[in-house]
């Protein structure tokens, strides 16, 4: 869950900066296909991990209850996990676009701003 919700405000997180950049025109950085692809792609990973995942017997689990104490205990999801992963990527989604921004512009980080080299 907290996947999803990463990969997604990571890609709106760009685009909003790019708006910004573009004095909220319109234009469009990505292609309608590269939305796809982005989240066909990314969708992968927790497929084949659901795909290949497998309970344990029930003698297994009550021979290793550790095994489920994450859950019960809610370490993996839970607010502070969710919280932290939309920080994260907030601060992903920040780090990619002022990279690929002074990148592109051949600027250094002192002279990059919304309108162009000072």
């Amino acid at each position: 869950v907290v996947y999803s919700f990463y990969k997604n405000i990571v890609l709106t997180i760009i685009l909003f900066y790019y708006q910004f950049m573009c004095f909220f025109s319109g234009a469009v950085l990505f292609e309608s296909w590269v939305y796809t692809a982005f989240n066909g792609i990314l969708f992968l990973g927790p497929l084949f991990l659901g795909m290949f995942d497998q309970d344990l017997s029930q003698e297994a689990a009550m021979k290793y209850t550790k095994v489920y104490s994450t859950g019960l205990l809610k370490k993996d999801l839970n607010v502070g996990v969710m919280i932290w992963g939309f920080v994260r990527a907030y601060m992903d989604a920040t780090l990619i676009y002022f990279f690929c921004h002074v990148a592109l512009n051949g600027q250094d980080w002192t002279s990059a701003t919304a309108w162009g080299a000072d």
